[in-house]
């Protein structure tokens, strides 16, 4: 009987079948489930880029994506696709966050979750996008101050101003993780 091999995708493992009647794996692709929440970020509805990069044990990158996301009550959500096998860490950045990295393994089945929320959320102030708060974010949030441009608007509201401030003093002199 003549093997006749055909592609069949079960969960998110992509095995390779034969009319024999059995299976060998030929790879796993990866879906990452991700929930957001922004530091300070308004209830109302707003959208932002975000930066996601996977990496391994080592902290070799393996995988990076921009998605953006919609937030409401400062939390949002999506779905990464294309995950290698041997991701060990997920991070997370926008234009206006600091940086966070947390454990993130695929399971048997080519899923995984990661929760940038409560004690992990993106904390806000690094305005200029050198993954610390410092001077030079403070002199961008000076210069925005009290304009609708979404520079230094780090809670979303479409405005620079007190809250934004406040955001950037929590986060004074702070590094955020690496990628």
């Amino acid at each position: 009987m003549p093997i006749s091999p055909g592609l069949m995708r079960k969960g998110m493992a992509l095995f390779l079948m034969f009319s024999a009647g059995w299976m060998v794996q030929t790879s796993w692709t990866v879906e990452i489930q991700v929930k957001v929440e922004l530091q300070g970020a308004v209830e109302e509805a707003f959208e932002r880029d975000v930066y996601f990069v996977a990496a391994d044990a080592g902290g070799a990158i393996l995988n990076s994506w921009t998605e953006t996301l919609t937030f409401s009550d400062g939390i949002g959500e999506t779905t990464l696709f294309e995950a290698s096998e041997d991701m060990a860490f997920l991070s997370a950045k926008t234009k206006w966050t600091l940086r966070r990295r947390i454990a993130c393994e695929p399971d048997e089945e080519g899923q995984a979750e990661a929760a940038f929320t409560e004690d992990a959320e993106l904390r806000g102030g690094d305005l200029n996008g050198d993954n610390q708060v410092d001077m030079l974010d403070f002199g961008m949030l000076r210069y925005h101050w009290y304009t609708e441009n979404e520079a230094a608007d780090i809670t979303g509201n479409g405005k620079t101003g007190m809250p934004d401030y406040n955001i950037l003093q929590s986060n004074w002199y702070v590094t955020g993780d690496p990628e």
